[in-house]
């Protein structure tokens, strides 16, 4: 997997004030699989990207919104 690609998923999680737990409920995963993918351990199926990229275009990372 691409580093940038563990990068990014973090940043998401991060700008959105959510903790991997909370996270991983939002997307519909699991706390195991957001940490494998913040650590370059694994990839995200393309459906819990668009899920990620969903949050954070609708939230704008405004944590009062989530």
């Amino acid at each position: 997997m691409e580093e940038e690609l563990a990068v990014r998923v973090k940043g998401i999680r991060q700008k959105l004030g959510l903790s991997q737990r909370e996270f991983a409920k939002k997307v519909g995963a699991t706390f195991v699989s957001v940490w494998k993918w913040e650590n370059n351990k694994s990839k995200p199926h393309p459906v819990f990207v668009g899920k990620m990229e969903e949050l954070s275009e609708t939230n704008n990372g405004c944590n009062p919104c989530v």
